[in-house]
């Protein structure tokens, strides 16, 4: 049993270590990976330098077709996409218009002609002479007219001045009348004014004597109560007088008595006196009182006189007043009136002369026609026969120009726009021209609203191509290039027939072989970069491609083969010179000195400094972190 026991002890003691040692090398850091370098075989291949541009698709042949008249259209035939030949009709426009132009030019020619056959076969000596006569009359007539209406006018402004004269004779005698009376009316306001304000002191000066009086009356009444009373008391004492002494004569009730007695014969005599002065007082405001009311009475009197002077004065100033209005408007009156016949007199002065000058001017064609169909017959007939020739040739333009109310097509082509509808008005647009692009007759694109330019700094072509407005644009949908704009220094290195390969956005993946036909000559500065106009020509067709869609191009400017060439990335720039890091079949690194030659997109050419088969060492990327190494060793 023990030993069984101990077995089992073994086997589980041994099974432990065993775990632990399988976890412990598991746990364990997996040692870090050999160091790898990135590096590039130096050989011979192709260097590369590639312009990129964007641009638009544009129709090799284009034709603007427009009306040479302005006019409303009332017919248009063709719609965007129509496929048209030369000379079908694409619209009308109302004809009305230019063919009234075309009857009074035949009009015109017929009168003037007329006109011609009496000079040659007429009686034109006879009618001339008679209109001589007839102007020589009309000259007398005016200048008897004129005459009169100058020395009717005169007349008219001398009575004007007269009226003028006596109205303001008259308004100044009104206006002496209303300052004479408005005096008299200001002197009785005045003298109102102060006999009020002598009332009003008057009226004060009676109610403070009013006042004084009833004062003094008051006072009065008090002194005469207290004597009053005084009285009283003097008859108790007189009483107890009698009553005290008849009882003890000598006794000192009876003496007390007599002096009582004594004081209060004092005190009514003292009360006599004042109440003789408050009757003074008395009567003397009221001999103030009647002399102010006397006074007031007066200003009365004399306010009431005012009043009455006032009530005559004001109408009569009203009057006045109303007269001197009614004089100012009548003498207004007469100097509108003579402003207004001098102006007429001027105005005949200036006139009649005038018409007298014209009279005169008719009177001498008159004998200059005269002149002339005596004189210089043969000379009219000449001038009168240019005349008619001159119609003749209006009357062949109003033709041509009915018949340019029809458009037609001025070559194959499949209709690109149609700018008008029936009923709209129409200008004439026969200047309409198209700007090509450099080497070909196709049309520049329209570089208004160009969007954001790209990495390369040139901003991509919008739009269809840079016409006028155009009635009908005519394009050759089959044959398209690409017109694109590219800056100045590709320009510079951009030649005809260089390689190039066209993508489209509208069509993913698909890419097209082109070469360069020709750069323009002039550049165009757009967002302060000078770019140019480059032609491409696709060598291939798609027919899914659309004129005015956007395009990318990639042109090979340099290209050189069979070179020693290695990656640009590899190459480092120290104080002028140009290194390399060579890296040997053992690993080592040294710094190597190279020269090149034609710098490319990726690859540069090495003329030298290396030789084929030779490594070079690439910039490294940063280090995995110690993480993840454990986690890849794991």
């Amino acid at each position: 049993m023990n030993r069984g026991r101990l077995g089992t002890v073994v086997v589980v003691v041994a099974s432990v270590a065993l775990v632990l040692l399988v976890t412990a090398d598991l746990l364990r850091p997996s040692p870090a990976p050999p160091t790898r370098v990135a590096t590039a075989l130096v050989r011979k291949g192709t260097v590369r330098v590639v312009a990129r541009a964007a641009g638009t698709l544009v129709p090799v042949n284009q034709q603007n077709a427009s009306f040479r008249q302005a006019g409303q259209l009332v017919e248009v035939d063709v719609r965007v996409g129509d496929h048209v030949q030369a000379g079908q009709v694409l619209a009308r426009i109302d004809p009305g218009p230019l063919q009234d132009a075309l009857r009074q030019a035949q009009a015109r020619l017929q009168q003037d002609q007329s006109t011609l056959d009496n000079t040659v076969n007429g009686n034109a000596v006879q009618t001339a002479r008679h209109n001589l006569d007839a102007a020589q009359t009309q000259l007398q007539h005016t200048v008897a007219e004129t005459t009169l209406a100058v020395q009717e006018d005169a007349a008219t402004v001398l009575q004007d001045q007269r009226f003028l004269a006596n109205d303001q004779t008259t308004l100044r005698r009104d206006q002496a009348v209303l300052a004479r009376d408005q005096s008299n009316l200001n002197r009785d306001q005045a003298h109102m004014a102060s006999d009020l304000n002598a009332l009003q002191q008057d009226q004060a000066r009676l109610a403070s004597a009013n006042a004084q009086l009833a004062g003094d009356q008051g006072q009065l009444a008090r002194d005469q109560g207290q004597q009053q009373k005084d009285q009283g008391q003097l008859q108790h004492d007189q009483q107890a007088q009698q009553h005290d002494c008849a009882v003890a004569p000598s006794g000192p009730a009876c003496a007390a008595d007599r002096q009582h007695v004594s004081q209060d014969n004092a005190r009514v005599n003292q009360d006599q006196n004042q109440i003789n002065q408050d009757q003074d007082r008395v009567s003397q405001d009221q001999r103030e009182v009647a002399l102010v009311q006397g006074q007031v009475s007066q200003d009365n009197a004399r306010l009431q006189a005012d009043q009455a002077s006032l009530s005559v004065d004001t109408p009569r100033v009203v009057q006045d007043q109303t007269l001197v209005a009614q004089d100012v408007q009548k003498v207004q009156q007469d100097q509108g009136k003579l402003l207004s016949d001098q102006e007429k007199a001027s105005a005949d002065q200036v006139g009649g002369p005038k018409e007298v000058a014209a009279a005169q001017a008719q009177v001498t064609a008159a004998r200059d026609a005269l002149t002339q169909q005596t004189t210089n017959r043969a000379t009219t007939i000449a001038g009168e026969q240019a005349v008619v020739a001159g119609d003749d040739a209006a009357v062949n333009n109003a033709g041509q120009n009915l018949s340019e109310t029809v458009l037609t097509a001025p070559s194959d082509g499949t209709v690109a726009s149609v700018n008008g509808a029936v009923g709209e008005s129409v200008t004439a647009n026969g200047g309409v021209t198209t700007p090509q692009a450099p080497g070909s007759v196709a049309p520049q694109p329209n570089p208004s609203g160009a969007g954001t330019a790209p990495a390369g700094g040139i901003p991509p072509a919008s739009g269809g191509p840079a016409t006028a407005s155009a009635f009908v644009v005519l394009s050759d949908v089959q044959s398209l290039q690409v017109v694109a704009m590219i800056g100045e220094h590709d320009a510079a290195r951009m030649e005809p027939s260089q390689s190039a390969t066209v993508s489209v956005d509208a069509l993913p993946g698909v890419r097209l072989p082109a070469a360069v036909l020709a750069v323009g000559p002039n550049g165009t500065v757009l967002q302060n970069v000078t770019n140019y106009l480059a032609t491409l020509v696709l060598q291939q067709g798609d027919h899914r491609l659309k004129a005015g869609m956007t395009a990318s191009a990639q042109v090979v400017v340099t290209e050189l083969h069979d070179v020693l060439q290695i990656p640009n990335a590899a190459i480092e720039h120290l104080g002028g010179a140009t290194y390399v890091t060579v890296v040997g079949s053992d690993g080592t690194e040294r710094r190597t000195a190279i020269q090149t030659g034609q710098a490319g997109d990726t690859t540069t050419e090495i003329t030298a400094g290396l030789r084929a088969g030779d490594r070079v060492l690439l910039p490294q990327p940063p280090p995995p972190a110690q993480g993840d190494l454990a986690y890849a060793g794991a």
